[in-house]
């Protein structure tokens, strides 16, 4: 038992974890006040589970409202700088600087006033004649609702913040940033009214029955107008857009585009839409959707009496279907006077295989066809797809010839040493410019590899050597206008060369060839069409030719080559519907030249044959047909040329030579700046 001293008082003793609750004990017992009025300041309170009123010329400060606690602001009452997880309702009060959290709401009604209210995630409400809520700025998940008669003035809306007005709700110099949308909607009672509103890469939407009066948009901000909107005032500066979602738009008393744009929505179901406006004016691009084939389009209206200014280019995306007649015309912007000047991006409108341009007709701008000329459609008139499909027929047949070509590039000197027969291999490198006389005009990059052997069977009074070979060659197309092409080909060949020891020689080569072409062309907006086919190509090529002494190791041999192929036409499809068909491409060349060179005997008892040369190409055919769309276009491989050139053949071991040749020709639209051939032969 414990006793008790009578000259010692007692001594209570708590344990840390004991003081510190019983000092806390005042705080936690602490409720919030209920009611704040007649010139009462509370601080610091916590709202939870109930109301807390303020009234008359009562003040809160650095409230928190908890999720299950109210706080009401009456006539005259004010809260400052509140934490709203719960809710507040401004009933005729004041609200200054009230942080509003995800599930919290602000409701401001009777004539109340939030100002500086920060919506991280909650809501704002802002409704009845007279209340207001100034500076409200809305983040991420935040809502601002402006509804029976509210207002808000100087609202910042950040990325992912809403502001939705309705029901006569206005909102006056709301800056909405990138991420950020303001919704102008119709209610039960009527529309919104939108006044200096900023948009600076969010979106604002102004719908049906709403206003939007002096709304600026830019750095990729969007005005998006639907049918029954009415907007007054509209600029568009750089990077911002002013687009037309639907029919029924009102009309608008001025669009200024100050490097921004206009834009059409897409057209859905065949429906266009027509937009009217009483003044353009500055410098921007517009953006409309076409259907040439079916003759339907958008429409820009300018209806007031010389109010259209300003320099503009028109963009314009078409379906791109085939028009039964290329004699069509499409009203674009109809203006009743004015100085303003159209034109077309990308120059033209591929519609099909035709293309279309912008033509002035009085006031008003049309697209209509670029025509035909007497004697059928230039490539000019003509859709790059069109254009590709016929550059890419014969840039086929070219890379074929490419591979068929003289007996020197192939084999070198087969008089060089003891050539009883060997395996070779040879590199061909070629760039042709072709001219859009002969068909269309193109560049083309070749290149290609070949590998064979071959045996020499003796004769009498001479040799003859058989063959085969396999190869792959590439070209690389450019059709200009951004449309290029591809073909890869893989080839297989056999054949027989006879030397005579008078020094005539007969040269004859039979190829298969399969060929996978590829084509990517560009709409006038810049969007890739793409088309691919795969062909079969076959050819024979004959030189005869004689190897003359003219004494001290010089040479001349003349020659005489005639080559023959066909290149089996396509059928295909682009991504862009367009529908290609083309006939079988023959191609009967001729060539007649002549080598002039030396041998001469190396100090190392080997030998080299250095070389110049000149001939003449003459292409006896080369003529076809592609149908593009059902239209039957002319198809024509250019020939006619000359050749110049130098090589030579080394040998470098008894049974190795290696052999180089270049050359350069330029004929009836058709230049070859530049060719390379570099073979190598080793003997058995």
């Amino acid at each position: 038992m414990h006793t008790l001293h009578p000259k010692r008082p007692a001594i209570l003793t708590l344990s840390p974890l004991a003081l510190a609750m019983f000092m806390l004990q005042p705080t936690l017992a602490q409720a919030f006040t209920p009611t704040v009025t007649n010139g009462a300041v509370v601080d610091g309170e916590t709202v939870t589970g109930g109301q807390q009123s303020i009234g008359t010329n009562g003040t809160a400060n650095n409230t928190l409202i908890e999720v299950t606690g109210t706080q009401a602001v009456f006539q005259h009452g004010v809260s400052n700088d509140a934490t709203v997880d719960g809710r507040q309702l401004v009933q005729s009060g004041t609200s200054n600087r009230t942080v509003v959290n995800v599930g919290g709401s602000q409701v401001v009604s009777a004539g109340g006033i939030a100002n500086g209210t920060v919506l991280n995630g909650g809501t704002q409400t802002v409704q009845t004649p007279n209340s207001r809520a100034n500076g409200t700025v809305i983040n991420a998940g935040g809502v601002q609702t402006l509804t029976l008669g509210g207002a808000a003035a100087d609202t910042v809306i950040n990325d992912g913040g809403v502001q939705t007005v309705i029901n006569q709700g206005t909102a006056l110099n709301t800056f909405v940033l990138t991420g950020g949308v303001q919704n102008l909607e119709r209610g039960i009672l009527g529309g919104a009214v939108a006044t200096d509103t900023h948009i600076s890469g969010g979106v604002q939407n102004v719908y049906d029955s709403a206003t939007a009066n002096n709304s600026t948009v830019s750095n990729g901000g969007q005005v998006n107008l639907f049918g029954g909107a009415q907007a007054n005032g509209l600029v568009a500066d750089a990077g911002g857009s002013v687009n037309v979602m639907e029919n029924g738009v009102k009309t608008v008393d001025s669009l200024t585009l100050n490097g921004g744009r206009l834009a059409f929505a897409p057209s859905t179901d065949g429906i266009f839409k027509t937009f009217t406006v009483n003044a353009l004016s500055g410098s921007g691009s517009i953006l409309m959707n076409t259907d040439i084939a079916n003759a339907q389009n958008d429409v820009l209206v300018v209806e007031g009496a010389g109010l259209a200014s300003g320099n503009h280019t028109l963009i314009v995306a078409d379906s791109g279907h085939e028009p039964g007649t290329t004699d069509g015309r499409l009203l674009l912007v109809d203006t009743h006077g004015g100085s303003a000047k159209f034109d077309l991006y990308g120059g033209h409108v591929d519609a099909g295989a035709f293309r279309y341009g912008l033509q002035q007709d009085g006031d008003d701008w049309v697209l209509a066809s670029t025509g035909k000329g007497p004697s059928g459609p230039s490539p000019q008139n003509l859709s790059s797809g069109a254009n590709a499909a016929i550059a890419a027929h014969t840039a086929s047949a070219s890379l074929w010839s490419a591979q068929m070509n003289a007996l020197v590039k192939r084999l070198g000197e087969l008089r060089m040493g003891e050539d009883n027969g060997g395996v070779w291999t040879r590199a061909i490198s070629k760039r042709f410019d072709v001219g859009e006389h002969s068909s269309r005009a193109y560049s083309q990059n070749i290149s290609g590899l070949e590998i064979g052997a071959d045996k020499a069977v003796a004769l009498s009074n001479g040799k003859v050597y058989l063959g085969a070979m396999v190869g792959t060659a590439r070209s690389d197309q450019d059709f200009g206008e951004g449309a290029s092409g591809n073909t890869d080909s893989k080839m297989f060949g056999v054949y027989a060369t006879y030397l005579h020891d008078n020094g005539i020689y007969v040269d004859s080569v039979l190829k298969y060839s399969r060929f996978d072409n590829d084509i990517k062309m560009p709409t006038n907006l810049g969007d890739r069409v793409k088309g691919s086919y795969k062909t079969n190509g076959v050819g024979a090529d004959i030189e005869v030719g004689k190897h003359i002494p003219l004494g001290g190791g010089w040479f001349v041999e003349p020659q005489l080559e005639l080559t023959a192929t066909r290149t089996q036409g396509a059928d295909y499809t682009a991504s862009n519907g367009l529908r290609v068909k083309s006939d079988d491409l023959d191609s009967l060349q001729s060539r007649v030249g002549s080598l002039f060179g030396r041998s001469l005997a190396l100090s190392n008892g080997m030998k080299a044959q250095p070389y110049v040369k000149a001939s003449y190409v003459t292409e006896h055919a080369g003529s076809s047909k592609v149908s593009v769309n059902g239209n039957k276009l002319d198809a024509k491989l250019p020939g006619d040329r000359v050749e110049l050139g130098f090589g030579g053949v080394l040998q470098v071991s008894e049974k190795s030579k290696i052999s180089l040749d270049a050359e350069y020709a330029k004929g009836n639209s058709i230049e070859q700046p530049w060719g390379v051939n570099l073979g190598y032969r080793y003997l058995w």
